[in-house]
């Protein structure tokens, strides 16, 4: 997962904005990747809603596909296999989306979990660095002010100032003479004259100290608007990194509510096609119920007996290996796991057919699922039956000698292809025929 080097090249201010575009861009790749299959799967769907036998259904008004009465059910099977195989199909590429869904949303959710406190540090920085910035700029604004009234207080004693020089100036030798006439005596005299030189003095001294405080004041107010503008780029830095954290955070958001959305279309997807397959299923429960009532019906007429497991009794019904044995087993087409009444021989299409032991010919012909059938009475309860077969070589009441050729392997009825399915039956109940072949097991 690339989590970290997302996190760490966002935490840079300069590049934020491009990491988003990319996030974002990357993502809308994905998504629509999604959407495109999640749209032909969707079609796909549709098209199987639309199949011959939904169709029948809907136009005969019962709750289950219809295949009418003249439909074989060679036909029926044929249909259920490929409603079957397609909903499997479709079943398991919507896992694969939904899988993929799923990674994403966990991968975004990682994300956001590390971006979440990344946003909260970064929105308390923007709150600290606009709060040092508001200081600042009020001190800077203290600093202004009492600047301002300095030069107020400068400019009034200059004028105060320059105001009494000229006229001292002017009327310099009135003033002089006044003072001496109205002086009492020599100290006094000097006094007042000492005065005069006192107020020009102290008048000198002010505008001295003013000009030295107004130039302190000035210095301090350059070095606060110095301050205040380096905090207000940093505030400015602050704020763009806070808010490329935050797109990146709200772009994952909008990015894992679209996964979502996604996902939950893909599992309402899943749910149609699951619900379809189980009718599949129903159906394909429906026909092998007839299958069996029909085999049911047939070995009625076969003997009853109590036959002993002798090895070697029977032969090997035709030329292949053993490719699946008798009991539970994945279904070939369901997909899921069923009984399995007989034995599969994988012999190719055309293979002689032997029969596995002398009998009568109880049945040959066509039995549901297990397509073109022969069923052999052997006496005393036992019977065999080899289904799915191309043609058949033997009729109804025929006696058959053992290793006699009684049709030819095929894939007829309910199969997946060519090979013989062979089966034992005692009293009409299905055994394991590996019990009369015990080194094929």
């Amino acid at each position: 997962m690339a989590t970290p080097r997302r996190i760490e090249r966002m935490a840079k201010p300069s590049g934020s904005g491009d990491l988003v575009e990319c996030e974002v861009r990357i993502f809308s790749r994905r998504v629509n990747t999604l959407v495109v299959a999640a749209f032909f799967l969707a079609m796909t769907l549709v098209d199987l809603s639309l199949s011959p036998a939904t169709a029948a259904a809907q136009s005969t008004g019962g709750s289950g596909p219809s295949y009418g009465e003249s439909a074989s059910v060679q036909d029926r099977l044929s249909e259920i296999r490929r409603r079957l195989e397609e909903t499997n199909r479709n079943a398991s590429d919507l896992l694969v989306l939904i899988q993929e869904s799923d990674r994403r949303l966990q991968e975004l959710n990682s994300i956001l979990a590390e971006l979440e406190p990344k946003v909260t540090e970064a929105t308390l920085r923007l709150g600290q660095a606009q709060a040092d910035l508001d200081q600042a700029t009020s001190l800077y604004l203290t600093k202004v002010a009492e600047v301002e009234e300095l030069d107020h207080r400068y400019a009034a004693l200059r004028h105060r100032v320059a105001s009494r020089i000229a006229r001292a100036y002017k009327d310099s030798s009135y003033a002089e003479l006044e003072l001496i006439l109205e002086a009492r005596s020599l100290a006094e005299l000097g006094r007042g004259r000492t005065y005069l030189d006192a107020v020009v003095a102290k008048d000198r001294r002010d505008q001295f100290e003013l000009v030295e405080l107004r130039d302190r004041l000035e210095s301090e107010r350059a070095l606060l608007e110095e301050t205040k503008d380096e905090l207000l780029n940093r505030r400015n830095m602050v704020q763009a990194h806070t808010e490329d954290v935050v797109a990146l955070y709200r772009a994952n958001v909008v990015a894992r509510d679209l996964v979502q959305k996604e996902l939950a279309n893909h599992r309402e997807l899943l749910s149609v096609v699951l619900a379809d397959r189980a009718q599949a299923l129903r159906m394909l429960d429906e026909l092998e119920g007839v299958s069996e009532r029909t085999k049911q019906e047939l070995l009625a007429g076969a003997s009853r007996g109590n036959p002993s497991v002798v090895p070697g009794y029977f032969i090997w019904p035709a030329e292949g290996p053993l490719t699946s044995g008798f009991g539970p087993r994945m279904h070939p087409i369901a997909g899921e796991v069923r009984q399995h009444n007989g034995i599969d021989i994988g012999a190719p299409y055309g293979a002689p057919v032997w029969a596995a032991a002398s009998g009568r010919v109880l049945r040959a012909g066509t039995m549901g699922g297990y397509g073109l059938t022969v069923v052999i009475d052997h006496g005393d309860g036992l019977s065999t039956l080899y289904a799915h077969q191309s043609s058949l070589s033997v009729a109804e009441g025929d006696f058959v000698q053992q290793g006699a050729v009684i049709g030819k392997v095929g894939s007829s009825g309910y199969s997946t292809g060519p090979h013989l399915h062979f089966e034992v039956r005692v009293n009409g109940e299905p055994v394991d025929p590996l019990m009369w072949f015990p080194g094929r097991g």
